[in-house]
C-alpha cells in the first residue's frame, strides 16, 4: 500500500510537471502569435508609400549629384551641347531634398503621436550630430590623403587640415544642419498642425515670401527695370520677414499633404499629374533657355524654393500617397522596401565620398572611364549613378551590421 501510494504521488507529480510544461509551451505559442499579430498590425499601419517615396528621393539625390550644376555650368561655358542632357537630369531630380524634408514633417508633426523633448534631443537630434561629425571626419581624412598621400597623415599639416574639414563639414552635409533646425521647431509647429486654416495660412506666407517675392524681384532684374527693381528690393528688405522662409515650409507642407489632401476623383488626380509633367517641361525649358541667354536668374529658378520645384514636390507626394499607397506589397517586397528605407539616410551620407572615390581615384566620371572609354553624358550620368548607388548601398549595408554605427551614423 505504501509503495502504491508513493507511486500514485509520483505519477501525479509527473502529470503536474507535464501540465506545467504544456502550459509553458502554450504560453510561448501565444506569445509568438501575439508577436506575429503585432508585427502584422505594424506592417498594416506602416505607410509603405512614404518608404517608397523616401527611397525614390534618395536615389534621385544621388542622380542629381552625378549630373550636378557645376558640371552643367562647365559644359555651358565650353559651349558643349551635352549640357542639355545634364540640365534635364538636374531638373528631373530637383525635388530630392524638398521631398526628404516633407517626409520628415509628415511623421514629426502628427499631434496624435507622442512627443517628448527628451526623445527629440537625445535620439533624433543627437543622431544627426553624431552622423554629421562621423562623416565630416571620413570626408576630411579622405580629402587629405587624396591630395597629399597616405604618408602625409603623420605631418602637423594633417592635424590642421583635418580639424578644419572635421569642424566645418563637407558641403553636402548642410542638409543635416538644416533638418536639425526644422526639428528644433517641431514643438511649435505641432501646436497648429491639427488646424487646417492655420496650416494654409502658414503655407500661403511661405509660398508668397519664400518663392513668389524672389521670382518677382529676379524677373524685374531680367527686364532691366532698375528703378522699379530698386524700389521693390528696398521695400521687401525692410519687412525683415523670416518666419516662414526656407525649408521649414516644406516641413509643414509634408504633413499638410499627408493629413489634409485626399483626392478621391481619379480625373482630378490625372489632371494634377499632367500638370506636373507640364510643369517639369516648362521648368526644364526655362532652365535651358536662361543658361544660354541670361544665367542671372539661375540662383532662384534652379533653387529648391523655385515655384516649379514646390509644385513638382507637392504633386509627387500626392502621387505616391494616392497611387503607390493603393498597392498591396508582397512580403518579399516589404522586406526590400524596409531595408532600402532604413539605409536611405546612410546612402545619402555615403554617396558623396563614393562619388569622390570614382571621380578622383578611379578616374570614372560622366564622360569617360580612365580616359580610355568615352561616352556622352546622356549615358555617362546613369552609368556613374549605378556605380555610386551600388557601392553606397554595400557600404551602408556593412555598416548596418555594426549596432553602434547603425544607431549613430546611419
Amino acid at each position: 500500500m505504501e509503495n502504491n501510494e508513493y507511486k500514485l504521488i509520483d505519477t501525479s507529480s509527473d502529470k503536474e510537471k507535464d501540465l506545467s510544461e504544456n502550459e509553458s509551451n502554450s504560453f510561448e505559442v501565444i506569445e509568438i502569435k501575439n508577436e506575429q499579430q503585432e508585427q502584422l498590425k505594424n506592417n498594416q499601419k506602416r505607410l509603405y508609400w512614404a518608404d517608397c517615396l523616401r527611397i525614390y528621393s534618395m536615389f534621385n539625390i544621388i542622380l542629381f549629384h552625378c549630373a550636378n550644376y557645376s558640371y552643367e555650368k562647365q559644359l555651358v561655358m565650353e559651349r558643349n551641347s551635352n549640357f542639355i542632357y545634364v540640365c534635364i537630369y538636374n531638373c528631373f531630380t530637383a525635388f530630392g531634398v524638398p521631398v526628404f524634408v516633407m517626409l520628415s514633417g509628415t511623421f514629426f508633426l502628427n499631434p496624435n503621436k507622442p512627443f517628448t523633448f527628451s526623445r527629440l534631443l537625445k535620439k533624433n537630434i543627437l543622431r544627426l550630430f553624431t552622423s554629421f561629425y562621423f562623416w565630416s571626419a571620413v570626408n576630411a581624412f579622405f580629402n587629405f590623403i587624396k591630395e597629399k598621400g597616405i604618408l602625409s597623415i603623420f605631418s602637423l599639416d594633417f592635424i590642421k587640415e583635418f580639424m578644419i574639414g572635421f569642424l566645418k563639414g563637407e558641403e553636402y552635409l548642410w542638409f543635416i544642419l538644416m533638418i536639425t533646425g526644422c526639428y528644433l521647431c517641431i514643438p511649435f509647429l505641432r501646436l497648429f498642425s491639427n488646424d487646417v486654416l492655420l496650416m494654409k495660412y502658414f503655407l500661403g506666407l511661405w509660398i508668397f515670401w519664400g518663392s513668389l517675392v524672389p521670382l518677382i524681384r529676379d524677373t524685374l532684374k531680367i527686364c532691366n527695370i532698375e528703378a522699379l527693381t530698386d524700389i521693390f528690393t528696398t521695400w521687401i528688405d525692410r519687412w525683415h520677414f523670416n518666419f516662414t522662409l526656407e525649408y521649414i515650409g516644406y516641413f509643414v507642407c509634408g504633413y499638410y499633404v499627408f493629413n489634409y489632401i485626399n483626392i478621391k476623383s481619379i480625373k482630378i488626380r490625372v489632371i494634377l499629374y499632367i500638370l506636373c509633367i507640364l510643369n517639369f517641361i516648362l521648368y526644364t525649358s526655362f532652365s535651358i533657355w536662361y543658361e544660354l541667354n541670361n544665367p542671372s536668374l539661375f540662383a532662384y529658378l534652379r533653387g529648391d524654393l523655385s515655384i516649379f520645384v514646390i509644385i513638382y514636390s507637392i504633386i509627387l507626394e500626392i502621387f505616391f500617397k494616392h497611387e503607390i499607397g493603393r498597392i498591396n506589397f508582397s512580403d518579399k517586397a516589404i522586406k526590400v522596401i524596409n531595408k532600402l528605407s532604413t539605409l536611405s539616410f546612410g546612402m545619402y551620407l555615403t554617396h558623396m565620398v563614393v562619388r569622390s572615390l570614382y571621380f578622383d581615384v578611379f578616374n570614372i566620371n560622366q564622360e569617360d572611364i580612365g580616359n580610355i572609354i568615352h561616352y556622352s553624358p546622356l549615358f555617362g550620368v546613369p552609368i556613374i549613378f549605378i556605380l555610386i548607388s551600388g557601392l553606397s548601398f554595400l557600404i551602408c549595408y556593412i555598416i548596418s551590421k555594426i549596432p553602434i554605427l547603425k544607431r549613430y551614423v546611419l
